[in-house]
């Protein structure tokens, strides 16, 4: 009786494996995956004015920034803004670690962003630089959705206007 690889109680065992698709579909809480240029642009907005509006909401709740007694800001607008602070932080750092995996570069390098002038050319690098098409070590490129293409595009065109007009506003007053 020949022994095939089939019925062979000495062979390697194998697996029938199924891989994940090159493009990945990203998931909104965690720190894993990559986010191309356009695509952390957009979702950086969406969530900027999802959590901007929630804030505008805790301050038409609780009345704005006078307390019952009319002596200082109300202790349940600090709480409100802290319940909607705390997750709009760990979700933009989730973006920032997606964008920097398409760097190649490591999330932790997203502490950078606290150091005064770095962080702030730092910030500007993750969001301008282009990532690399194929796969790095944190996985396959993520696939860009056509509606954050169109956002990401106008958010970073409106994002270069406004530093121009920044540059010119101190430039023309110097004058």
């Amino acid at each position: 009786m020949e022994a095939t690889a089939t019925n062979n109680t000495y062979a390697a065992p194998s697996a029938e494996l199924e891989f994940e698709s090159d493009a990945q579909t990203a998931k909104l809480f965690t720190l894993q995956g990559r986010m191309g240029v356009l695509k952390y642009a957009a979702q950086s907005l969406l969530w900027m004015v999802v959590f901007g509006l929630l804030t505008v909401a805790a301050f038409a709740v609780t009345g704005g920034m006078s307390s019952m007694t009319g002596e200082g800001p109300s202790p349940i607008l600090f709480g409100m803004i802290g319940l909607i602070a705390l997750p709009g932080i760990f979700l933009m750092l989730c973006l920032l670690s997606k964008r920097l995996h398409d760097l190649n570069m490591s999330a932790w390098f997203a502490l950078v962003m606290i150091i005064p002038v770095v962080g702030s050319f730092f910030g500007l690098y993750a969001m301008f630089w282009p990532g690399k098409a194929d796969a790095n070590r944190f996985g396959a490129a993520a696939e860009t959705k056509t509606w954050e293409k169109v956002v990401g595009g106008l958010y970073i065109a409106l994002m270069v206007v406004g530093v121009a007009a920044g540059i010119f506003a101190v430039v023309s007053a110097s004058f």
